[in-house]
């Protein structure tokens, strides 16, 4: 989804056959030339994968919550380097 967002956006800027300069270092040049229709299917690409990164990125979140406040698994203090629960004093 990442390189799909990344592509697709390039696409978008370049469609028109312009490069895109990146902070004035260097310019990437159009791989595409001028097409037409080109920047509405690479910006309805991008939407959809962008859109499903933020979905996927929030239903993993809500996952490790999930572990964490209902399973009571040591799953996210393992994620954020913390150390697992004494199994002893469990509360």
């Amino acid at each position: 989804m990442l390189f799909t967002a990344m592509i697709s956006g390039y696409l978008i800027t370049s469609a028109d056959g312009s490069a895109i300069d990146v902070f004035n270092w260097f310019a990437v040049p159009s791989m595409t030339g001028d097409q037409k229709g080109l920047e509405d299917l690479a910006g309805d690409i991008h939407e959809i994968a962008t859109w499903a990164i933020i979905i996927l990125a929030g239903v993993h979140a809500l996952a490790a919550l999930k572990h964490h406040l209902l399973d009571r698994d040591d799953t996210l203090r393992r994620m954020l380097g913390k150390a697992p629960r004494d199994p002893d004093n469990l509360s």
